[in-house]
């Protein structure tokens, strides 16, 4: 298979390796364990262990993606604000921000402020790279066993695994799933030739309103298609009847 073809990423992760050499070892490693003389994509695994650090780790990866060493560079489990001040400092922001992404969580996990994190990813530039986007954690229950989703699938003559992937192409994510099962892996590409109604997608996102709590709130953005908040209200609005 021609190189060309493969897209093949990395991250840089150990606290240790938050500076310049260590941006620098870790490619090196990447490469050689690899067998190829670049990286489609260059990710810090985290925010870093100081903002210091982050900065001069970021420095480098922008000069490496000028030395086509990298072909471009990217953030994981970042949070909104994280971005914005990573972008605020960058030379080359973000291209890629790989975060937990499925109807429950549609961006940070524990979203207590209900950031727009799809929203500022898409003003900023930034490609939304989705992990886990099929199994149950931090929830417990797993979006692929969600009987919305399944009662679509059905429909669609799709398996729940398929719809889930398609809605987060169709969000604009690129989507990573993974199995040992190779009929599964297959199925998992057999998500091109359909799509998702509006109004499906609007079901879908709207399961974030389900599992809203103190924790983790959707973002605005998310239309409330079931009508959690309207039955919040009501239900605050008779418990102070009661009490009255």
């Amino acid at each position: 298979m021609p190189r060309s073809e493969l897209f093949l990423a990395d991250k840089v992760s150990f606290a240790s390796s938050y500076s310049a050499a260590g941006v620098r070892k870790t490619l090196a490693a990447s490469l050689a364990a690899l067998g190829t003389t670049y990286l489609d994509l260059l990710m810090l695994h985290s925010i870093g262990p100081s903002t210091s650090a982050q900065h001069e780790a970021w420095r480098e990866m922008e000069a490496l993606k000028t030395e086509g060493k990298v072909r471009a560079i990217g953030t994981s489990n970042f949070g909104t604000h994280d971005m914005q001040a990573l972008r605020a400092v960058a030379r080359v922001p973000p291209q890629t921000a790989q975060i937990k992404f499925n109807p429950y969580h549609q961006g940070r996990t524990g979203n207590a402020a209900g950031e727009d994190f799809t929203g500022d990813c898409a003003s900023g530039g930034c490609v939304v790279v989705a992990y886990c986007p099929l199994n149950a954690w931090p929830s417990k229950l797993a979006p692929v066993d969600d009987p919305h989703v399944a009662a679509i699938a059905h429909r669609l003559g799709r398996t729940p695994a398929q719809v889930l992937l398609r809605w987060g192409l169709q969000r604009g994510a690129a989507v990573l799933t993974r199995s040992r099962d190779a009929k599964r892996l297959h199925e998992a590409t057999q998500i091109f030739d359909f799509a998702l109604s509006s109004t499906d997608m609007a079901r879908l996102s709207g399961l974030a309103w389900l599992v809203e709590s103190s924790q983790h709130k959707p973002a605005a953005s998310v239309v409330d298609v079931y009508g959690v908040q309207q039955l919040a209200r009501a239900a605050t609005t008779s418990d102070e009847r009661v009490e009255l």
